[in-house]
């Protein structure tokens, strides 16, 4: 979606920022997943994890979705959002970040899906079943749970 925006040129959209931003943007990320693989055993690391605060919010100016807007705990907008709906709030910021996200909220320059929030929730509960599966399946084969449940495998 950012890209696709940044590549259809339209002047009112943000440009990428400049070369020596962006090494500056990767070598922060770079300290900061040293850091997080200091404090894991054995220096192990899930080599897709991306800091993604930063990372979110740019996505969002660019494509103009408009979740950073609801779901930021300095908005007017996401205080509205948690107010009337609590639990599908929660769940979209701690549950399973879903591409369905992007797709949720009316204005900037995407359109909303009116599927969107029904597939957020679905996504939401698969996972949960598998590892509701896993855990028992852990149990019948010896009696060990994960520690660490990874939402995919």
């Amino acid at each position: 979606m950012a890209l696709a925006q940044l590549w259809s040129a339209k002047p009112s959209l943000p440009n990428l920022p400049n070369m020596t931003e962006m090494q500056a943007w990767y070598d922060t990320h770079l300290r900061w997943v040293a850091g997080v693989r200091a404090k894991s055993p054995h220096g192990k690391f899930v080599k897709l994890k991306l800091r993604d605060g930063p990372w979110l919010a740019w996505v969002d100016e660019v494509a103009g979705t408009g979740v950073q807007r609801y779901l930021s705990y300095f908005s007017i907008e996401a205080w509205v959002f948690w107010w009337r709906d609590k639990e599908f709030s929660e769940l979209l910021t701690g549950g399973i970040l879903s591409p369905h996200i992007y797709r949720l909220f009316a204005g900037g320059r995407r359109k909303k899906w009116e599927g969107a929030r029904d597939a957020v929730v679905k996504v939401n509960e698969s996972i949960k079943e598998r590892r509701r599966q896993r855990t028992e399946m852990q149990v019948l084969e010896g009696g060990k749970r994960d520690e660490n449940p990874k939402p995919f495998g």
